[in-house]
């Protein structure tokens, strides 16, 4: 319970160094985004200096957070796919899910059943969103690509606490997300 509050105040202050995104490629790419997923909700889109990842984040203002830079650095293709995957957990309440989950584990601390449990569930979660990212893509390769380019750049910082992703999942996670992207598009 401790560790949950302290990574939600921590969070709490990352968050109030966050801009809003001026691009207009990051917002086209979130509109196109949105269109695919059938998305009618204008979400945030904000960038950071601080994140190596993007994010989706805020229960009831719920907001996408970017690297700053990141639409210079992907291919217009992948950096829909990347907001399309954030934009996925936000339409599909995958934030409530995730808080539901740490409140399980809180109660049930001492349940290795329920901590296998929510590994699972945050497994699928990702499947599920990369499933809807790589849907549109004629390279889902590509894709795949740049999840490890995000892994590297997450593997150089600082944990963004109190979220999910590819920042603060475990390395077999990432890997069984790759292989799977990669026998799909095979």
């Amino acid at each position: 319970l401790t560790r949950s509050l302290v990574g939600l105040v921590q969070l709490r202050r990352w968050m109030q160094t966050v801009t809003t995104a001026e691009s207009p490629l990051l917002h086209a790419a979130a509109r196109q985004a949105a269109k695919h997923l059938g998305q009618q909700r204008r979400i945030a889109l904000c960038t950071s200096s601080l994140l190596p990842a993007p994010i989706s984040c805020g229960l009831l203002r719920a907001r996408i957070v970017v690297p700053a830079g990141l639409e210079s650095s992907l291919p217009t293709d992948q950096l829909v796919a990347v907001i399309q995957h954030e934009l996925a957990h936000i339409a599909r309440g995958d934030l409530w899910i995730g808080l539901l989950q740490q409140f399980a584990s809180i109660l049930y601390w001492w349940n290795p059943l329920v901590w296998l449990a929510n590994r699972r569930l945050a497994d699928l979660r990702e499947q599920i969103c990369d499933d809807l990212a790589i849907g549109e893509l004629a390279e889902p390769s590509a894709y795949a690509a740049t999840l490890l380019e995000l892994a590297e750049r997450c593997s150089l910082h600082t944990a963004v606490p109190a979220t999910l992703g590819i920042g603060a999942s475990p390395a077999s996670q990432l890997e069984s997300r790759i292989r799977r992207i990669l026998s799909s598009s095979g």
